[in-house]
């Protein structure tokens, strides 16, 4: 997880709570697909394992909270007997490693009644790209350049995770993971313009 201190000069103004709303939720049903699947390899470390079975399980606690707040955001509907609710709360029955080792094929017809777009991470300029650089040097790469595997929630070089991922989930990972200062209410700082800014920079540069 990157934290990031608040009010340094290259963030804009914060994204609309209701464009966030939009995108969290999609956002951690597309993290804990590809979480399910890495869970499921067999070449993934035992070490590796217990941390994402944490984090899965933390995750499905919070997704129902999320979703409610995607669907009033994309239709004005709180309703806990919506279709996307009740799936979310079929997936939180998940709770054996059996079980989350096959969360990801569960979660392929959710993600179809909440689809993670990436339209709104695209609009970037190469100024934001040079921005995009000085923040991951300045907050970032002390821990993402010389990651140290040997704990359960490596941080992972940045640089090769937007280069081996598929954009979608890279972009995903950078909104959800992203967190900022408790003067900000440790939301993320960064926009979504900001974050697919920052991948052009790792997809341009070598670590």
């Amino acid at each position: 997880m990157l934290t990031l201190a608040a009010g340094f000069s290259t963030v804009n103004a914060a994204t609309p709570t209701s464009t966030k709303d939009g995108l969290l939720c999609p956002a951690e049903l597309l993290v804990l697909q590809a979480d399910s699947k890495r869970f499921n390899n067999q070449k993934t470390s035992a070490l590796e394992k217990s941390g994402l079975k944490r984090r899965m399980l933390t995750a499905l606690a919070t997704l129902p909270e999320l979703c409610r707040r995607y669907q009033a955001a994309e239709n004005g509907i709180d309703d806990s007997n919506v279709s996307l609710i009740q799936k979310i709360r079929d997936l939180q029955l998940a709770r054996s490693e059996l079980e989350l080792r096959s969360l990801h094929q569960r979660i392929e017809p959710v993600l179809k009644l909440a689809p993670f777009s990436i339209d709104i991470f695209q609009i970037t300029t190469e100024n934001r790209v040079v921005e995009a650089g000085k923040i991951y040097q300045e907050y970032c790469a002390s821990c993402h350049q010389h990651p140290n595997t040997n704990t359960a929630n490596p941080a992972y070089s940045l640089h090769d995770m937007a280069r081996e991922q598929e954009e979608p989930e890279f972009l995903a990972r950078m909104l959800l993971g992203v967190k900022g200062t408790p003067e900000i209410g440790l939301s993320n700082p960064l926009t979504p313009s900001e974050i697919g800014a920052m991948r052009t920079y790792f997809l341009l540069h070598s670590d």
